[in-house]
């Protein structure tokens, strides 16, 4: 599968670049804008209040009906660790999402926030019998 578009190869332009090709540059740039400091992110680091005060928005997040909104508000519920405890109840609910990227980013957020989210043990032992095995990793990773 090819991506039409500009290419460096070409100065008319009109030329083609591999998928692969356009996820490698787009990664090099992803990486290197994350490296940029931005103003107050330091702080931002230090505080644990800006995750704490996103965990209700991020709830409601979780029952978004596009599943990539679904998949990013896991993700930070797991990066806001211990803090965001209250949203156990939700994360276990969101292991038996019909989207595996879901599933998955769930599990891992239930690791992330630790031993606060020893009641969905259960839950995430049974994830690690899904067809999907990003979904059996994540559901691994907790328990190691």
């Amino acid at each position: 599968m090819t991506w039409r578009g500009a290419s460096s190869s070409s100065s008319k332009g009109g030329g083609t670049m591999s998928i692969r090709s356009a996820v490698a540059a787009f990664s090099a740039v992803f990486l290197f804008s994350a490296a940029l400091p931005v103003a107050g992110a330091g702080k931002a680091a230090r505080d644990p209040e800006p995750k704490e005060k996103l965990v209700p928005g991020l709830l409601r997040s979780l029952k978004d009906k596009d599943p990539r909104v679904r998949t990013d508000a896991a993700i930070e519920l797991g990066n806001a660790g211990p803090r965001a405890e209250g949203a156990v109840p939700a994360l276990t609910a969101a292991l038996k999402d019909a989207s595996p990227a879901v599933r998955g980013a769930a599990a891992g957020a239930l690791g992330g926030i630790g031993t606060k989210a020893r009641s969905a043990v259960g839950s995430i032992a049974r994830l690690l019998k899904d067809p999907q095995a990003d979904v059996r990793k994540s559901a691994a990773w907790p328990a190691a």
